[in-house]
């Protein structure tokens, strides 16, 4: 599977069209990390592998809800959430990424024969937060227009912020290889 808005937008609109089965602002942070989590857990990194430690905890512990809540502390704590749910995401390491990738590899041939560990590196810092900021300051639509708007933008800070380091080795044959190699791409 891949990382799908189509999966996202679905996910938020089930949330922003029955706002009454929501009784507390700890159970919207809840949904809104259930929604983006059954989002995310399909993501994959440039070699195919699918993450590993991603939980929808993870994401709804930095979500603290509050009705006077301004939309930038809103967006700001989704970014937090974001972050955390993404920073040290480990990848399951089953297939070495092909040649010719989006994000080529730095190191010996180029070609990975193993892969050795596949874990997010970094989460740029705003990136959820400006993607979600413009959205959330239009007001009036319908659930459905916020929902794939809220999608849109989170799916694009998703793909844009969150880098994958993976590390392994090439195809360089004994005595001098294999050299270790890196490729560093995003989430797909």
């Amino acid at each position: 599977m891949s990382l799908s808005v189509d999966r996202l937008n679905k996910a938020l609109l089930a949330l922003f069209s029955t706002p009454e089965r929501i009784s507390t602002h700890r159970q919207a942070g809840k949904l809104l990390a259930e929604a983006y989590h059954l989002y995310a857990r399909e993501a994959h990194d440039v070699s195919g592998d699918s993450p590993t430690n991603l939980t929808s905890q993870k994401f709804q512990e930095c979500l603290f809800f509050d009705i006077r809540m301004t939309s930038e502390n809103f967006a700001a704590q989704v970014d937090r959430a974001f972050m955390t749910y993404w920073m040290g995401a480990t990848f399951q390491t089953l297939f070495p990424p092909s040649t010719g990738s989006a994000c080529p590899s730095v190191g010996g041939t180029g070609v990975f024969t193993v892969e050795t560990t596949s874990q997010v590196t970094q989460v740029v810092v705003g990136a959820m937060r400006a993607a979600l900021l413009p959205v959330l300051m239009v007001s009036g639509r319908s659930a459905q227009s916020k929902a794939l708007q809220t999608a849109i933008a989170m799916h694009y800070a998703t793909r844009t912020a969150v880098t994958v380091k993976i590390v392994g080795l090439d195809t360089t044959l004994p005595p001098a290889g294999p050299v270790p190699i890196i490729n560093t791409c995003g989430v797909f």
